[in-house]
């Protein structure tokens, strides 16, 4: 059967001629067990648990309760054993425990589990804390609240995932703004290997407005926005989509046409320039229109509204259409010229033409004119 000991050392164990055990046997611990009784500071004791003074170990004048257990013959060996710690020097409380089963009798390693400073900062696995609450390891909770972020002195130089905020400082999104928010990163001691994101806010009642942004091993990176306006989402900055976007409608204000790229995956509508391209003739367009009461090869309404439109393929058949049209326009330009050709040599023709009825006249007038003279 186990049983719950204090100690103060593991180690050796001494039996003195009454059969009490100082724990360890080093003519200084105030440990004692008798039987299944213990007695700190106390030689004999009657009971199960008897503590007659405090006590101090270490030269630091710290004062210390050793916690244990052991085994149903008294033996410590095969246990964990812990520690609490109180330093008057420094004002702190903790705890710690072994991190390793004993087989010797003694703990010859001791980990911080918890401490409480001088000025009010707790550490769970640290015997230092640096803040309020300094945590080495992973926190799991239902809800997570910070009233106030950490203040930074420039976005580029944190790479501790934590909250933040700061008021005008370099590579802010905005200058003399304040702004809080959230910094994942990636710390490394090797540069090459730092990366991280950051989402930010803009601190604003009216016009909240957010950021975030993707961050290389420098820390740099370009902020993207996002502004929440009366249920509608507004992206400022560059979007980059590898896969798929579903809509019921896209509306595009404003936007110069060099700044809007879409992938056609290697498709285009040049093919219609080559030479073995069969473009329809017009009566044929024509006819496909009153048939069909749309262009050829362009969905028509219905299929829009039940399918979607794809706007990589719509836009290669509205190019393609625009290729066939300007096909037609050079087409139409030719016969244009040949008809304007045709009636110039016609006009030349012509005017050739009463030229020579011109002289006819002369001539006939002229011999008119001796016929009367005889």
């Amino acid at each position: 059967m186990r049983k719950l000991i204090i100690l103060l050392i593991i180690g050796f164990v001494g039996v003195s001629a009454l059969g009490q055990v100082r724990v360890p046997d080093d003519g200084q611990s105030p440990i004692y067990y008798k039987g299944s009784n213990v007695g700190i500071g106390n030689t004999n004791p009657n009971n199960n648990l008897e503590i007659s003074d405090a006590y101090s170990f270490h030269s630091g004048g710290h004062k210390v309760i050793g916690l244990g257990y052991s085994i149903s013959n008294g033996s410590m060996l095969n246990g964990y054993v812990g520690e609490l710690r109180w330093d008057p020097i420094n004002g702190k409380l903790s705890f710690a425990n072994s991190t390793t089963s004993l087989t010797t009798g003694q703990a010859t390693s001791m980990y911080g589990r918890f401490s409480i400073d001088k000025n009010g900062n707790v550490g769970i696995g640290t015997y230092h804390p640096n803040y309020k609450l300094d945590v080495v390891g992973s926190i799991k909770g239902k809800t997570m609240r910070v009233d106030f972020p950490n203040v930074i002195n420039n976005w580029n130089d944190e790479w501790q995932c934590a909250f933040f905020d700061g008021y005008n400082i370099p590579n802010s999104p905005e200058s003399n703004q304040w702004f809080w928010g959230v910094n994942m990163g990636h710390r490394s001691n090797n540069p090459d290997y730092r990366y991280g994101g950051q989402l930010v806010i803009r601190n604003s009642s009216t016009s909240p407005t957010m950021y975030f942004r993707s961050r290389d091993k420098n820390g740099d990176g370009f902020w993207a926005k996002v502004l929440h306006n009366k249920g509608n989402q507004r992206i400022e900055g560059n979007l980059i989509v590898n896969g798929q976007i579903h809509s019921e409608e896209m509306e595009v204000k404003d936007i110069a046409a060099n700044n809007i790229t879409y992938s056609t995956n290697g498709q285009t509508a040049d093919f219609v320039f080559a030479d073995n391209y069969k473009l329809r003739d017009l009566s044929e367009v024509e006819t496909f229109i009153k048939d069909n009461k749309h262009l050829p090869d362009i969905p028509s309404a219905a299929e829009m509204e039940e399918q979607g439109v794809n706007l990589a393929e719509m836009n290669k058949l509205l190019l393609q259409k625009v290729e066939e049209l300007t096909l037609y326009a050079i087409e139409k330009d030719k016969e244009v010229k040949q008809l304007k050709a045709d009636r110039k040599k016609e006009k030349a023709d012509r005017k050739q033409l009463e030229v020579e009825m011109q002289k006819m006249k002369d001539y006939f007038e002229d011999i008119k004119k001796l016929l009367l003279s005889q």
